[in-house]
C-alpha cells in the first residue's frame, strides 16, 4: 500500500502521509471511493 497517493487534479501539497489525518482530505475521499469499487 502506498503511503502517499497523488491523484490527478490534486496539487502535491494535498498529499497526506498515512497516519496524518486532518479530517477528510481529497485523497482520502478518493481512496475510499477506490476501495469501494
Amino acid at each position: 500500500m502506498e503511503n502517499c497517493i497523488n491523484f490527478p487534479g490534486i496539487p502535491p501539497h494535498r498529499k497526506t502521509p498515512k497516519g496524518k489525518s486532518k479530517g477528510m482530505h481529497m485523497s482520502d475521499i478518493h481512496k475510499e471511493e477506490i476501495k469501494r469499487t
